[in-house]
C-alpha cells in the first residue's frame, strides 16, 4: 500500500499507440487515439495542479530503500526496531506479542538513519506499515495504540488510534494543519520521556484535551466512517524547498482513495527518523507480524507524446523541405570576385625595398674635417683694423 500511483496516462497511450499503422490509419481509430491523447493530456495538467494543493501527489515515486522488520531481522541497512524487555516477546512465528503492562515508557522504538531521508533538496518520504493478525474489540483484547515521530527527540508529534473503532476519531498532537501551505509547527520536548502515568494523555502534551481530529475525520460518536484496522499505514512526505512536511495515514479498511492528512511545516533534513508505538492500558494484547519501513525518492514523469492535446495537422508537414538542402545557394557569386586583382598586389614590392641605400655609408664621411678644426685662429688678431668701415 505504497502511494498512489499515476499510471493510467502512460498505459492509455501505450495501447492506442499500438493502433497506429504506417501505411493505413482509418479515420475511426484516429479519432480514438485523439480523443485519448486529449484524456491524457487532461490527467497530466491534473497531475501538475494536484501535486501543488494538499492531496496525494502525482510525481513519479522511486522506492530507494526497503526493509520488513521482524524479530528475526530487526536490525538491518540502517533500520533498528528496539522492543520493550518484558511486555514484548518474540513468537516462534517470527512475530511479536505484546503484553502491557506500564504506562511509563513505549513498547517499540524504530531508528532510520539519515540514509532513509529526508532529502535536504528534494521532495522524499518515509513510509512505515505496521502489519497484524490481531482484531480490536475493546479492553478485552486491546483498543487505542498511540505512536510518536521525530527527527531529533526535541520537537515532535504524535497519533491516536482507537482500533476497536468504538466511534472514537483518530487524533493527532498538536494540530492537524489543512492550510496550505500549512503552518503548523511540532510540539517540543522529547517524545521519548513523554510516557509517565496515562500514556495516551501523557503524549499529547500532557492531557488528552490536547488531542486535535485527524482529517477528513473517520469518526464521529457514536458513528463511525471508516474503521481502523490493520495493516495500517504512516507516510511522511516532507518538501525542504517549500518548507512542508504532509502526513498521511490509511489503513487497510478504509474505502479505497480515503486518506486523512495533516500538513506541518518542513521536517530536519539527514536526520533519519524515530518512531514510537505505545498501547494503552495495562492487560491489554496485541500482536505484531512485521514492521515495514521504505525510503521513497520523487522525480517529474517523462513528457507523454504528443505535447499538445490536439496535434495541429494529420500528420508532420513536409515543411520547411523535404530534406535539408544539399549546397549552399548560388547567390551571391560562384566564386569570389577577380576584382580589385586576380591576386594580391605586388605593390608596395616583392620584399622590402632596398631603398634609401644598401647601407648608410661604407665610413663615417670626412666633414666636416679628420680632426677638430684649427679655426677660427691660432689667436686674436694683432691688431683691431684700421678703421671702421666706410659704410
Amino acid at each position: 500500500n505504497s502511494f498512489l500511483q499515476t499510471t493510467m496516462g502512460a498505459s492509455l497511450l501505450t495501447n492506442h499507440l499500438s493502433m497506429l499503422d504506417s501505411s493505413s490509419l482509418s479515420l475511426k481509430s484516429m479519432a480514438k487515439v485523439m480523443n485519448s491523447l486529449f484524456s491524457i493530456s487532461t490527467l497530466i495538467i491534473s497531475c501538475i495542479i494536484f501535486s501543488i494543493i494538499p492531496i496525494k501527489p502525482c510525481l513519479g515515486q522511486g522506492v530507494q530503500k526497503s526493509e520488513i522488520l521482524t524479530p528475526s531481522n530487526h536490525w538491518v541497512n540502517g533500520a533498528m526496531l528496539i522492543s520493550h524487555f518484558g511486555e514484548v516477546v518474540d513468537l516462534p512465528t517470527n512475530e511479536w506479542n505484546v503484553n502491557i503492562a506500564s504506562q511509563d515508557s513505549w513498547q517499540f522504538i524504530l531508528i532510520l538513519d539519515s540514509s532513509w531521508g529526508f532529502s535536504a533538496t528534494e521532495k522524499s518520504a518515509i513510509e512505515i506499515q505496521i502489519a497484524s493478525p490481531s482484531i480490536a474489540t475493546g479492553p478485552d483484547t486491546f483498543d487505542d495504540i498511540v505512536f510518536g515521530f521525530t527527527t531529533g527527540n526535541n520537537e515532535y508529534f504524535t497519533t491516536w488510534l482507537p482500533m476497536d473503532n468504538n466511534g472514537q476519531k483518530n487524533r493527532i498532537y498538536p494540530e492537524c494543519d489543512q492550510s496550505w501551505p500549512p503552518q503548523q509547527g511540532y510540539a517540543t520536548g522529547d517524545v521519548a520521556s513523554l510516557p509517565n502515568t496515562d500514556r495516551n494523555c501523557d503524549v499529547a502534551g500532557g492531557s488528552c484535551a490536547n488531542w486535535r481530529t485527524m482529517w477528513p475525520k473517520n469518526a464521529q460518536a457514536p458513528n463511525v466512517f471508516q474503521t481502523n484496522g490493520f495493516p495500517i499505514t504512516f507516510t511522511l512526505e516532507n518538501d525542504p524547498r517549500h518548507n512542508i512536511m504532509n502526513f498521511y495515514f490509511h489503513t487497510a479498511t478504509f474505502s479505497l482513495g480515503f486518506i486523512q492528512r495533516c500538513g506541518f511545516q518542513a521536517m530536519a533534513a539527514n536526520s533519519g527518523l524515530k518512531f514510537y508505538i505505545g498501547g494503552n492500558d495495562p492487560g491489554q494484547t496485541f500482536v505484531i507480524s512485521s514492521i515495514q519501513v521504505q525510503s521513497i525518492g520523487y522525480t517529474w514523469a517523462p513528457t507523454l507524446s504528443p505535447t499538445t492535446a490536439r496535434p495541429t495537422t494529420a500528420s508532420p508537414t513536409n515543411q520547411p523541405s523535404v530534406s535539408p538542402t544539399k549546397n549552399p545557394t548560388n547567390n551571391p557569386t560562384k566564386n569570389p570576385t577577380n576584382n580589385p586583382t586576380k591576386s594580391p598586389s605586388n605593390a608596395p614590392s616583392f620584399s622590402p625595398t632596398l631603398a634609401p641605400t644598401p647601407a648608410p655609408t661604407n665610413n663615417p664621411s670626412a666633414a666636416p674635417s679628420y680632426s677638430p678644426s684649427i679655426a677660427p685662429t691660432p689667436a686674436p688678431t694683432e691688431n683691431p683694423t684700421p678703421a671702421p668701415t666706410s659704410d
